[in-house]
């Protein structure tokens, strides 16, 4: 929000946040990447009878609508064989995912992190859970006349980031403690959380794809009134990490 009112030249997001503001606001620049991740799982109570994926089929499970979480699940029933039809989507706040199941409310739930490690702990070993899948991509942002004025200043940024990205490689504990009392996370979540986490600065094309494929859900679902998928190449800026790291861009040109 505040990149787009113009209170600050560079921001982060996910990819999804990216993608659904890139409709109305074709200004819009990734430039890089500081994380790619899979925090997204699909948690289910045990004894609702749920053991294996198939099981999903009839049960109650909570989702935050419109959400990239609503939007990995899709994605996650396709991939197992199953679709919208087969389960009972419940519109839940990610903290009421967590209430909801601990209470019996619903059968499942498909969430992101801190949730899913707060259900877990939770529920104990009555929790059964997958992985979403996909990769959740955290993407630097700035606008097109930015980055066109000041092309050494982001430089130098990416620069100062990857610098940070190999730190984290080089001292994790660390860059663990760091995050932990920055944010005050339990040393267990972190701990939990860590190793599903890449600290790396990049410009995948698989990052393009999944921009696509979001992209697409959202017009199908109605989300925007747009009615094409937008040229997602186009909003991607390379030159600075070009600059500074090019074996880093794995985008088809």
């Amino acid at each position: 929000d505040a990149l787009i009112a113009g209170e600050a030249d560079i921001s982060t997001s996910a990819g999804f946040v990216f993608v659904s503001n890139s409709f109305d606001y074709t200004d819009l620049r990734v430039f890089g990447t500081v994380a790619t991740a899979q925090v997204k799982e699909l948690v289910a109570r045990k004894d609702k009878g749920i053991t294996t994926i198939d099981d999903l089929a009839g049960k109650k499970i909570g989702v935050t609508r419109k959400s990239g979480a609503e939007f990995l699940f899709g994605v996650f029933l396709t991939f197992n064989g199953l679709s919208y039809k087969d389960v009972e989507l419940v519109d839940l706040k990610a903290s009421e995912i967590v209430e909801a199941i601990s209470n019996g409310d619903i059968d499942a739930g498909f969430t992101w992190d801190p949730y899913t490690y707060n259900i877990k702990k939770e529920l104990g070993e009555n929790v059964i859970s997958w992985f979403g899948g996909e990769d959740f991509y955290f993407v630097l942002l700035t606008k097109e006349d930015w980055i066109k004025n000041n092309p050494a200043a982001a430089e130098r940024f990416i620069k100062s980031v990857l610098e940070a990205e190999d730190h984290i490689k080089g001292n994790p504990e660390e860059a663990k403690e760091f995050v932990r009392n920055r944010f005050d996370y339990e040393s267990d979540y972190i701990d939990y959380s860590w190793p599903k986490q890449e600290f790396a600065v990049v410009l995948e094309q698989a990052m393009l794809i999944t921009f696509e494929d979001q992209a697409r859900w959202r017009i199908k679902n109605k989300l925007t009134e747009a009615t094409e998928v937008p040229n997602y190449l186009y909003y991607i800026y390379m030159d600075a990490l070009e600059e500074v790291k090019p074996e880093a861009i794995g985008i088809i040109r």
